[in-house]
């Protein structure tokens, strides 16, 4: 999940760091755009592959069957205390 303090570190400095460490895949969920943009490696980077907005589904072939909504994702995020929500983030 970005944040506007954080936005550069989670686009650039994460995003390289993951790379660089072999991650095969990385989500970047802006809660302001409300979408999510998806990371894969591709020639031994990560590349962004596709932006999914709210009336997409978030799918993965790391995690077959699962299956997502990204408009879910949103909705979990503003009914939860801003105090809690990077934690929820992170699990999702």
């Amino acid at each position: 999940m970005i944040s506007s303090i954080n936005e550069r570190r989670d686009r650039e400095l994460k995003l390289k760091f993951y790379s660089r460490r072999g991650v095969d895949e990385y989500w970047i969920i802006d809660r302001q755009e409300k979408r999510v943009e998806v990371y894969r490696r591709e020639n031994a980077a990560l590349t962004l592959v596709k932006t999914l907005e709210e009336d997409d589904a978030l799918e993965s072939p790391l995690l077959p069957g699962f299956r997502c909504k990204v408009s879910e994702i949103f909705m979990d995020i503003e009914r939860t205390p801003v105090l809690f929500r990077p934690i929820i983030a992170a699990f999702h």
